[in-house]
C-alpha cells in the first residue's frame, strides 16, 4: 500500500489528510480538492512518516472513511430519562456508557454541552441539588419500538416513551429493562462541544430474565447482543452496588482495541482496552479509561502525547491476550508497520502494529475521575484495512469472553 497526504499551512495551523490506496488506484489519480480530515496543532517537522508522503493528492473520502470506521464501532443501546426543574421529562438515546470506578460506583459518558439533558442533569451548585436520572438498557424484544434519529445529541428514541410526561412514567414503561439511577458527581468540558460526565450509580434493577440487549452496529443497524448468562446477571439482596454495577455492564458487548504508546525513554507499550468510546456528538474524538495503577498509564504523557487505536477483529484474540498479559513489548513480539519509523517513535509517536485498521491520535485532555484517568484524544489520521472488512467481524468482549456478532 502507498500512503499519501495533503499538507498545508496557514494561520499557524497545519492541516493534513491521509489515505492509503493501492498502486493501480494511485496511477490513475488526478489532483483533487476536498476538505481535510482534521487539523493538527503541531509542527511539520515533527509529523510522522505516514503524513510526510510525497504525493500531492487530497483524499476526497477522508471524512467518509472516518465515519465508516466510527460506524463499525458496536454500541449497546442505553436510554436516559431525567426530570427538569419545571417537572417535564427529557429522554435521550445515549452514546456508550463505560464503568469508571467500582468504589465508589461510577460511570462516565460523553454528552453534548448544548443538549437539554446536559442542562437538566448538571444544574445545581452541588451534587445534592442535581437531578437524579435513570439509565435503561433496551431489551432485544423492543426492536420495533426504536426510532432512529439524525440529531447529534441523540441517536435514537423509543416510540413508547414519546408521550411520557414524567420520568416515573418512562420507568413504568421500561420496567422490564435493566436499569439504574445516577446522579452527576462532576463533569469536564473538553475543547469541543462535548463534556465527559462522571455520575454515581445506585438503585440497580438487574432483571435476570430480561434476555439480550439491543446493540447498534454497522451503519445504524440494530441487532441483539449476546444472551446474558443468568448466573452473571442474577440479583441478590446481599450484593453491594459495586457487584451490581459489574453485573449490569457485563453483558454489554464492548469493542476491543489495542492501544499503543511510546514512553519518554523510547520504549513501546500496548494495552488491550474495552473502555474505548467514540464520541458521536463530536466526530473524530475518541476516549478511553485507564486505571491509575496500570503499567500502560506510565507510558502515557498528558496533553500533546500520542496514542494509536487498533480495531481488533475476529481472529485477533492472541493479540488481545498478549497485551492483557504484558504492557511493554519489543519488535520481535509483533509486526510493526513502516508507516511510523524508529525515528518517529524517538520523537514520541506511537507505533502502528501491522494488519489492523485504526487511527493515529493526539491526547487533548486527561481527566482525573476516581481511581481512573480518562484520556480524550483527537484523530489525526486513519491507517490500515478497508473499514468495510472491520464492520463484519469486530472483536468484542462480553461476560468474560471474546465474541463476535452475526
Amino acid at each position: 500500500l502507498f500512503g499519501y497526504a495533503l499538507i498545508s499551512r496557514g494561520t499557524n495551523q497545519l492541516v493534513c489528510t491521509s489515505q492509503f490506496i493501492s498502486k493501480d488506484v494511485l496511477a490513475g489519480a488526478a489532483p483533487l480538492t476536498a476538505p481535510p480530515l482534521l487539523s493538527v496543532d503541531t509542527h511539520e517537522e515533527l509529523l510522522p512518516s505516514l503524513v510526510k508522503s510525497k504525493f500531492d493528492h487530497a483524499d476526497p473520502n477522508s471524512e467518509a472513511r472516518l465515519a465508516a470506521l466510527t460506524d463499525s464501532f458496536v454500541r449497546t443501546m442505553s436510554f436516559v430519562a431525567a426530570s427538569t426543574n419545571d417537572d417535564k421529562v427529557i429522554t435521550l438515546g445515549l452514546d456508550t456508557i463505560a464503568s469508571c470506578s467500582l468504589l465508589p460506583t461510577t460511570v462516565s459518558f460523553h454528552l453534548k454541552k448544548s443538549s437539554p439533558l446536559f442542562s437538566a442533569i448538571t444544574s445545581g451548585a452541588s451534587k445534592s441539588n442535581r437531578a437524579v436520572f435513570s439509565v435503561f438498557y433496551i431489551n432485544a424484544d423492543m426492536k420495533d419500538d426504536v426510532e432512529i434519529l439524525q440529531a447529534n445529541d441523540s441517536w435514537f428514541t423509543l416510540k413508547s416513551c414519546k408521550s411520557a410526561t414524567s420520568a416515573s412514567q418512562v420507568a413504568q414503561t421500561l420496567k422490564k429493562c435493566v436499569s439504574f439511577q445516577a446522579q452527576v458527581d462532576r463533569w469536564e468540558d473538553t475543547e469541543h462541544d462535548m463534556s465527559v460526565v462522571l455520575a454515581s450509580c445506585s438503585d440497580f434493577k438487574l432483571q435476570p430474565n430480561c434476555g439480550p440487549r439491543l446493540v447498534m452496529t454497522q451503519g445504524l443497524r440494530i441487532t441483539q447482543g449476546p444472551v446474558p448468562d443468568s448466573k452473571s446477571v442474577s440479583d441478590h439482596p446481599s450484593f453491594e452496588d459495586d457487584e451490581k454495577l459489574k453485573r449490569t455492564m457485563k453483558p454489554n458487548p464492548s469493542p476491543i482495541c489495542l492501544l499503543t504508546a511510546t514512553s519518554a525513554d523510547g520504549k513501546m507499550f500496548g494495552l488491550t482496552a474495552s473502555s474505548v468510546r467514540i464520541a458521536k456528538v463530536e466526530p473524530g474524538i475518541f476516549s478511553f479509561n485507564v486505571q491509575k495503577s496500570a503499567v500502560f498509564r506510565t507510558a502515557l504523557g498528558f496533553q500533546g502525547t500520542y496514542v494509536n487505536f487498533h480495531f481488533l477483529k475476529e481472529g485477533d484474540i492472541s493479540t488481545a491476550e498478549m497485551f492483557v498479559q504484558k504492557s511493554e513489548f519489543a519488535k520481535s513480539d509483533v509486526t510493526l508497520s513502516p508507516l511510523v519509523t524508529k525515528s518517529d517513535t524517538e520523537n514520541g509517536w506511537a507505533p502502528i502494529v501491522s494488519g489492523f485498521s485504526g487511527v493515529v491520535s493526539r491526547v487533548d485532555q486527561v481527566l482525573d475521575f476516581a481511581d481512573h484517568l480518562v484520556y480524550v484524544c483527537k484523530v489525526l489520521a486513519i491507517f490500515g484495512d478497508d473499514p468495510e472488512t472491520l464492520k463484519k467481524n469486530a472483536l468484542l468482549y462480553s461476560q468474560s469472553a471474546y465474541i463476535t456478532l452475526e
